[in-house]
């Protein structure tokens, strides 16, 4: 085991915890979308490692405090640690992406972060990240693409990748004006978007702009 080199904060064994104030703590936060920050100075936790994707925590200052440093990041997992640890041990950062952001990538980073993801293998997450890229650099023919071509997992984050492929492809398609493949995704975002969720999607749809039906019309009524 970990103990006693490695102390654990908090994992998925829930019952071990019962009674303990950090549960209550990691509750809050979870329910109220707060940022992870407070937590980790409150409790003097020196690791993170985490889904981004499906997990309900506020992750999304980490990636931009200059007082942490983001060793590993693939698909929906990432590994942080403080930076002084990461200059310390001499790890190698990355530091040109921010999953929670609509571009994929910190500002002015874009190509940076494209330059990433190309380099991580070709899961379903990673394929949409670095779409997300191309589209803020204004690269539509090499997004389509990657977006049409999107494998999906199997499991309960498939709802979720599709609605964000599809808003994307949406928004792309308005953006080389071709109204009639945009029509054909629009109808795709609005189907796939009426199953039940088993949890919270909270953040994780924040990108799916509820404007977009406006948007469609506002570029193609006249087409």
């Amino acid at each position: 085991g970990l103990f006693p080199q490695v102390k654990i904060y908090f994992d998925t064994r829930d019952d071990l915890y019962k009674d303990n104030p950090a549960l209550t703590d990691l509750y809050n936060a979870q329910m109220t979308s707060q940022t992870i920050m407070p937590l980790l100075s409150k409790y003097k936790i020196d690791l993170v490692v985490a889904d981004f994707f499906s997990d309900s925590l506020n992750y999304r200052d980490l990636f931009n405090s200059p007082s942490w440093a983001i060793v590993y990041f693939d698909d929906r997992y990432f590994i942080a640690v403080p930076a002084s640890t990461a200059g310390f041990k001499n790890l190698q950062t990355i530091d040109s992406i921010d999953p929670f952001s609509p571009s994929g990538a910190k500002p002015g980073l874009e190509k940076e972060a494209e330059k990433y993801f190309r380099s991580l293998p070709q899961t379903p997450s990673n394929q949409l990240l670095l779409a997300q890229t191309l589209i803020a650099q204004d690269k539509y023919s090499e997004a389509i693409p990657v977006l049409e071509n999107l494998g999906m997992p199997k499991d309960l984050t498939k709802v979720l990748l599709q609605k964000q492929q599809n808003y994307f492809l949406v928004k792309t398609s308005l953006k080389i004006r071709n109204c009639q493949k945009a029509q054909t995704y629009l109808e795709r975002l609005q189907d796939n978007v009426k199953g039940n969720f088993i949890f919270d999607p909270g953040r994780k749809l924040q990108m799916i702009d509820e404007d977009i039906n406006a948007l469609y019309y506002l570029r193609c009524q006249n087409d």
